[in-house]
C-alpha cells in the first residue's frame, strides 16, 4: 500500500511537469499518463472497500470459557471430555458412528433426553440442546429451547441483524481470538428456538 502511494504521488508529479514546465511534450504521453491515474485511483477504491468489507463483523462471539450447558438441578457441562459430560449429566448409552472427516474416522454420540454430545477420538465435536431439559449459558445469560429468539437481540445484536432462514450464529473465541467454531440457534416460523448447537465447524 506504501508503495501504491508513493507511485500515485510521482505520477501527480509527472502530469504537473509536463502540463506546465514541459509544453512540447506529446499529447499522447500526458493522455497516457492520466489513463494510469484513473486506474490507480479505481486500485485504490476496490482495496478501500474490500477492507472496509473484511473489516465489518457478521456475527457477535463468546469466549468458550463463557459458554455452558445446564441441566434443570444446575449441574453444568463446558463441552470438555467424556468424564466430565457423565460427571455433570450421569452416564447414558454411547452410539458410535462412521465419520471419515474427523480424526480417528469415527463420531461417539451420547444421548440424553433433550440432549446430544458427540465426540471425535479426542474432542468434543459437537454439543445440541433439543429439548426444555437443558438450557445453554452464555456470559452468564440463559436461553432455552420453546423461548423467543429475539431474547439474542440485546445481547448479540450483530448475529441477530445477520440471522436468516431461520438460523442465527454466533462465533466462539478463546483468550480473543476466532475459533473455528460456532453456536447455532434454529427457530421455527414463529420465532420461536427449537435447537441450540455448539459445534466445531469441519467444513
Amino acid at each position: 500500500m506504501l508503495a501504491d502511494k508513493v507511485y500515485f504521488t510521482k505520477i501527480l508529479k509527472q502530469i504537473n511537469v509536463c502540463g506546465y514546465k514541459n509544453p512540447q511534450l506529446s499529447v499522447i504521453k500526458i493522455s497516457t499518463m492520466k489513463l494510469n491515474l484513473i486506474t490507480l485511483l479505481i486500485s485504490f477504491i476496490g482495496l478501500h472497500g474490500v477492507q472496509q468489507t473484511n473489516d465489518v463483523p457478521r456475527e457477535d462471539g463468546v469466549e468458550n470459557s463463557r459458554i455452558h450447558i445446564v441441566d434443570h438441578a444446575n449441574n453444568s457441562f463446558n463441552m470438555g471430555s467424556r468424564l466430565q459430560l457423565e460427571k455433570a449429566f450421569g452416564k447414558t448409552k454411547m452410539v458410535k458412528e462412521d465419520a471419515e472427516i474427523l480424526e480417528g474416522g469415527y463420531v461417539y454420540t451420547y444421548n440424553y433426553k433433550g440432549l446430544s454430545v458427540s465426540y471425535s477420538k479426542k474432542h468434543c465435536e459437537s454439543t445440541e440442546i433439543k429439548g426444555p431439559e437443558y438450557k445453554i449459558t452464555l456470559n452468564g445469560i440463559a436461553y432455552s429451547v420453546g423461548e423467543p429468539i429475539t431474547k439474542l437481540k440485546t445481547a448479540f445484536p450483530v448475529s441477530y441483524k445477520n440471522r436468516h432462514d431461520n438460523f442465527l450464529r454466533l462465533g466462539i473465541k478463546y483468550k480473543g481470538k476466532w475459533m473455528d467454531a460456532y453456536i447455532a440457534f434454529s427457530y421455527n416460523s414463529k420465532g420461536i428456538i427449537t435447537s441450540i448447537e455448539v459445534a466445531n465447524d469441519n467444513s
